[in-house]
């Protein structure tokens, strides 16, 4: 049933792959982000673009913050999920539900269970290794 699903869609090649472009281009976009605020932070302390490039990884990640550069980081996952759903629909005319079930609605039940028993079992391995 849920492999019928992709029948009822538009599934050429070539949609597929611009859709992975665009996908992808939205995650680099949204790491952009982090960069611009990387160099206002340089510009607001009274540095230049030379001082950019000397950081390193490990000043990069301590230039803000940490609730924010967290935040910042993160939001290049949102930049995707917004072009996943543009994607989706835009070039295959399917709604979001249908990459996920081939149901009407999302079964929370299933759901929960699988996260609480990989939790027991993830927990359950964690706690044999320190022991």
């Amino acid at each position: 049933m849920f492999i019928e699903q992709a029948f009822k869609a538009k599934n050429d090649f070539w949609r597929y792959l611009i859709g992975s472009l665009i996908i992808g281009g939205a995650a680099i976009a949204g790491q952009f982000i982090v960069v611009f605020a990387i160099i206002f932070k340089l510009f607001s302390e009274g540095k230049s673009l030379n001082d950019f490039a000397t950081i390193d990884e490990s000043n990069f990640m301590t230039m803000l913050d940490s609730n924010l550069m967290l935040f910042l980081l993160l939001l290049s996952f949102v930049f995707a999920l917004i072009a996943i759903i543009m994607v989706l629909k835009g070039f295959h005319s399917q709604k979001l539900i249908a990459i996920t079930t081939a149901r009407k609605k999302v079964d929370w039940k299933r759901i929960l269970f699988a996260f609480f028993f990989w939790g027991i079992v993830s927990s359950s391995l964690v706690l044999i290794d320190y022991y």
